[in-house]
């Protein structure tokens, strides 16, 4: 859309604040339209549709275009809302049917793809399209370019191409007028005194959200309600019955912040410093049942997101003065002159009066707006505007983000991380825990908490609506975790919480355990081509009886060596992981007793490694030889059955529980 020359004229906010205003003039252009370069005027909307390139497939995979790998514009059937519909307060719905003649569904369906559409301009601008305009259609994105070169990677971000600038906006003449709890909500009504008198304004809250390097609470409203506040005296709620209802003063809700109010050159913003004793900043919308009950008649509408507006996408507002309206977006980052004063603006047919200044824009559940002026004073009808002063421009113009850059964000709803799966992998090569966010934008993040800290191990990014955290370095066993959803600085969900299993580091091998009626003796082996060569080389010897505890097959930190002898006279194995033990043997009994080498790793009795069992010893008197075992139950019943064959020696070492065998 070609910019547009528009005049506001606005007297002081007196007595709850309706000031008045006259004239917005504009200079109307035409749509140029060609699929093939040639340049058509275009009467309407529908031509305008006849004369678009139609999108196609996806580009292959040979594509070399720049915009190839652009963010795409999806299917967005009603159906797959549904769900999400049943959870509106009916109030809203019946709104939504009253303003737009659509119903939640449908609402929920375009606004997902007028995000998505934002997005895929943006990308599109940066990839260095010409884009001259856009706009939605249903579910659609239409973008006008200036060249057909450009058509086509307009074609591939699965938008419709339209050549020729876009139709400029008719308003029919409208004359614009500036629209000057316990729980704070977005939409609500408060009052104030204004700078230089004794009366009182009106204005609405816009979105709460936070200073951003203390978390203080400040909500964002119009600059010319802050502009217009005398400093030295608090603002107060408005409690009402109703919207546009004469209220009562309520609770002292906060503070203008006069520095922070701008109103002119291009800005229409203040913020408000909240007495967080007095009231508790919540992320949501009042929906004042539907748009003419008490603000919260109807359940609020949780804020999820902040983002730019696209011409043709559903606006609500909702506001002290007219409640909750929705209406259509015809054009954005309009420049307009308010009294003097150049404010950018989204111009839509959505209801606003006076009083409804501040109040709060919203595309579904995204914020989008502040509400700025209206083009009528007293009534709304069928050529009703309104304007709103942006939370983002895309085109580099005034907004709410442009003008507190990283100094305050907004407050939103952040969904609680489903938790997709959680492996915990080990000591030495620790797992991920996955899952996913609902209703996830590009400063979505999981933070993950591990046993009860208050610090993140894990900050990961979920602007997908998918996460994957990989785990720090952990010791082994059970942990508890926690995942909380964030957005921005300070908004955050309700925690997730599980467990996640570390195992210790391997390599890990099972130990094999044989048994000789022939020696009266058994044999312990880590090694796989050991033990399989003695099951088929001595069938009749050793018989196999299976893996018995597992153990380490090189050293890790924390692990002793257990030292093998083989004994010729006694025709049997001992296993010692005491060092002094095995060099008492080589010492006293070299000629019974040959060192062969160490059979594999364990731990010593005394490590500190969770997730480790003991391996008992005992000796037999009878058979001269020893046996080892990690099964409490088996090393019982030796105990209770054999005591005069099988003497206890006790503990001997220790070895891990957690892993997978290699």
């Amino acid at each position: 859309m070609n910019a547009r020359v528009a005049r506001f004229f606005v007297s002081a906010l007196l007595t709850m604040g309706l000031a008045v205003g006259i004239a917005l003039d504009s200079v109307p252009t035409t749509e140029v339209l060609s699929a093939n370069a040639v340049t058509a005027n275009a009467s309407t909307q529908a031509s305008a549709e006849a004369a678009a390139v139609a999108p196609m497939g996806a580009a292959s995979s040979t594509d070399t275009d720049s915009t190839a790998s652009t963010t795409k514009m999806k299917s967005y059937p009603a159906s797959a809302f549904t769900a999400a519909a049943g959870q509106l307060p009916a109030e809203l719905s019946t709104a939504i049917k009253r303003d737009l003649g659509s119903n939640g569904a449908k609402y929920l369906a375009r606004s997902a793809a007028a995000i998505d559409a934002v997005a895929v301009v943006r990308t599109l601008k940066a990839a260095g399209v010409g884009v001259l305009g856009a706009r939605l259609a249903a579910t659609k994105l239409v973008v006008n370019v200036a060249r057909p070169a450009d058509a086509a990677a307009v074609i591939r971000a699965g938008a419709i191409a339209v050549i020729g600038a876009p139709a400029a906006i008719n308003l029919h003449g409208a004359v614009f007028t500036a629209a000057s709890t316990p729980a704070l909500l977005s939409g609500s009504g408060y009052v104030f005194a204004t700078s230089g008198s004794t009366g009182y304004a009106q204005c609405s809250v816009g979105f709460n959200g936070y200073e951003t390097g203390s978390g203080s609470a400040q909500f964002a409203t119009a600059g010319h309600c802050v502009v217009g506040m005398d400093a030295t005296q608090p603002v107060n709620a408005l409690t009402q019955t109703a919207p546009g209802v004469n209220g009562s003063l309520g609770d002292v809700i906060g503070t203008g912040i006069s520095s922070s109010g701008q109103f002119g050159s291009g800005y229409d913003a203040g913020l408000v410093a909240v007495a967080e004793g007095n009231t508790t900043p919540l992320s949501s919308a009042v929906t004042w049942g539907g748009g003419a009950q008490s603000p919260t008649a109807s359940a609020p509408l949780p804020i999820t997101s902040i983002s730019s507006a696209i011409v043709d996408g559903d606006l609500c507002k909702s506001g002290s003065r007219t409640g909750w309206t929705c209406g259509t977006i015809e054009a954005v980052d309009q420049s307009v002159s308010v009294s003097g004063n150049d404010v950018n603006s989204i111009i839509a047919s959505t209801c606003a009066l006076p009083g409804d200044s501040g109040g709060s824009a919203l595309a579904g559940q995204t914020a989008v707006g502040v509400t700025s002026s209206t083009s009528n004073a007293s009534v709304c009808d069928a050529n009703s505007f309104s304007t709103y002063f942006p939370m983002i421009s895309d085109a580099g113009g005034a907004s709410v983000a442009a003008k507190y850059s990283t100094a305050w964000e907004a407050q939103v709803t952040v969904a609680t991380p489903v938790i997709g799966a959680a492996t915990g992998g080990t000591t030495a090569a620790p797992g991920t825990i996955t899952g996913t966010l609902g209703g996830a934008s590009a400063t979505s993040k999981v933070r993950i908490f591990l046993d009860g800290s208050s610090t993140p191990a894990v900050i990961v990014a979920a602007n997908t609506g998918n996460w994957s955290a990989q785990l720090p370095s952990m010791s082994a066993g059970s942990h508890t975790f926690t995942a909380v959803g964030s957005w921005g600085v300070w908004s955050r969900s309700i925690a997730a919480t599980g467990t996640v299993n570390i195992a210790m580091a391997g390599p890990f091998q099972p130990v094999y355990r044989f048994w000789s009626a022939t020696f009266s003796s058994h044999f312990y082996t880590i090694s796989t081509v050991e033990r399989d060569a003695v099951i088929a080389r001595y069938p009749g010897i050793w018989a196999y009886e299976g893996p018995v505890y597992q153990a380490f097959t090189t050293q890790v930190a924390g692990s002793v060596p257990l030292y093998r002898f083989w004994s010729d006279t006694l025709k049997g194995h001992f296993y010692t992981a005491d060092e002094a033990e095995k060099n008492q043997v080589i010492a006293r009994w070299p000629g019974i007793w040959h060192y062969e080498a160490v059979a594999y790793y364990v731990y010593p009795l005394d490590t500190t490694e969770p997730n480790t069992e003991t391996v008992a010893r005992f000796w037999s008197p009878v058979f001269h030889h020893h046996f080892y075992s990690a099964n409490p139950a088996e090393i019982d019943q030796v105990k209770t059955r054999y005591p005069t064959v099988w003497s206890w020696e006790g503990p001997r070492f220790r070895v891990p529980t957690q892993s997978t065998p290699q």
